[in-house]
């Protein structure tokens, strides 16, 4: 069965990279660069994984992730960003915070192999879920 990936990223590129190695490892894949629909997009699709930047205009990527945690949606998250490791560190005390395990963190520019460890360590349990 396959996972659900939603990529929530204001860089169209960068989520095109995310999508093009997500989908090699056989997720369905959504994506989203207007940050101001986050919930929204996440309630509607209920993905198995999701890949949130930190930092988005308009809409703090840290509020939504919050939203997201408390949804009933039991996604996996990875949070990304390239501005600094202490957005990472906010995100991860978030979660912590709401009795979460540790989230996975991704500090741009990552590389292609760290996106696929972090993927094929969300997949087999969120999969499991959908079963």
């Amino acid at each position: 069965m396959t996972g659900r990936l939603l990529v929530i990223d204001k860089q169209p590129c960068s989520a095109a990279m995310i999508e093009r190695i997500a989908r090699t490892l056989g997720l369905e894949v959504r994506i989203l660069t207007e940050p101001l629909r986050a919930v929204e997009s996440f309630m509607a699709f209920a993905p198995d994984i999701v890949i949130l930047n930190a930092i988005t205009p308009m809409r703090d990527g840290i509020a939504a992730l919050q939203q997201m945690i408390g949804s009933a949606v039991p996604a996996k998250l990875i949070v990304v960003s390239g501005y600094s490791g202490a957005y990472l560190r906010l995100a991860q005390g978030v979660a912590k915070f709401h009795g979460l395990p540790p989230l996975a963190i991704l500090l741009k520019p990552f590389r292609q192999e760290d996106l696929i460890a972090q993927l094929r360590a969300a997949l087999p349990a969120a999969v499991a879920v959908r079963v």
